[in-house]
């Protein structure tokens, strides 16, 4: 009963700071993207907070059952009534709290800013490639805007050929290309689209109703299952490895999936029959229901070995 105590403090936990962490986070970036060099601005802005935290809360809500499956590994959390613990956790937080986020999440909740209307900043050099940029505000409407290319020297851009324009579109999803130049965005890029694939499926499950929102949380239960080789070896760092991995495989599967169907513009359609035929992707609920079974499987027989092995060894 200790056991299961702590583990519900610390998903309390999980949830709680992973959200507070994870809202500073999303906002300084919100505040990175939209930083224009000349320009102040607040660090952190009641709207710009609110936005982070409906962006990061479903990322917390994902991630909770593979945190709670690593402090298993962490505390040797190996009883019957952890694994009913960590079951019944992970069942409310994809059948009660997410559904519920979902609720009341904002269609238009949006993690990168959009492109700024304003023009960028005056008295400042930038560069794209090997054309150098230049706005000057002699006065509100009445500036100057040079692009001079070093490869020819001789041709000019001027206000005419949108210098602005340009600098604002080739800057994205940053609001000035100082500041593009500065920061490496693949990384970030990456872990963007990763999320965009993450919302775009649950507001699209979200919409389907029950079996819709069941179908989703196929993906949870695949998650869920990685609880399965907490105990898989008596080394706690290979044990912690392999709930890690098999976590970023399932995410990874998840996501190439549902990117090809969002490639498709939605093309792909459901297919199969008896019960799949309510089901939007049946490849995709069906993989993840399989990977579940085996991993709770595996996890099952394991445990059963290793308690003989307990038992007549004693």
């Amino acid at each position: 009963m200790k056991q299961a105590v702590k583990m519900l403090v610390t998903y309390i936990l999980i949830l709680v700071l992973g959200t507070i962490i994870g809202t500073l986070v999303v906002a300084q970036y919100h505040t990175v993207c939209t930083l224009v060099a000349g320009h102040t601005q607040a660090p952190f802005q009641q709207a710009l907070l609110v936005q982070s935290f409906f962006a990061i809360v479903p990322v917390v809500l994902v991630c909770s059952s593979v945190l709670l499956a690593l402090y298993a590994v962490r505390h040797n959390a190996r009883r019957v009534i952890a694994a009913v613990t960590y079951g019944v956790l992970s069942a409310i937080t994809w059948g009660v709290v997410f559904p519920l986020f979902m609720a009341v999440c904002p269609d238009d909740g949006a993690v990168v800013p959009a492109p700024p209307a304003v023009v960028p900043s005056a008295g400042y050099f930038r560069q794209l490639d090997r054309t150098l940029y230049y706005t000057s505000g002699i006065a509100e409407h009445n500036s100057v805007q040079i692009a001079l290319d070093d490869l020819h020297p001789e041709t000019m851009l001027t206000e005419s050929d949108d210098v602005a324009e340009i600098l604002v579109r080739q800057s994205a999803p940053f609001h000035d290309v100082l500041i593009s130049r500065t920061m490496e965005y693949r990384a970030l890029a990456f872990l963007h689209e990763g999320y965009g694939y993450l919302m775009a499926y649950a507001r699209r499950a979200w919409s389907g109703g029950i079996v819709g929102w069941l179908c989703f949380a196929a993906f949870g239960l695949a998650l869920c299952s990685v609880y399965a080789f907490i105990a898989m070896s008596s080394w706690r760092l290979i044990n912690s490895i392999s709930v890690c991995f098999f976590s970023v495989c399932i995410c990874l599967s998840n996501f190439y999936y549902f990117s090809r169907w969002h490639a498709a513009a939605g093309e792909m359609t459901a297919s199969g029959s008896g019960l799949f035929r309510a089901v939007d992707e049946p490849l995709l609920v069906g993989g993840n229901l399989l990977v579940a079974i085996i991993f709770i499987t595996v996890g099952a027989v394991t445990a059963i070995i290793r308690a003989h092995k307990r038992r007549l060894s004693v």
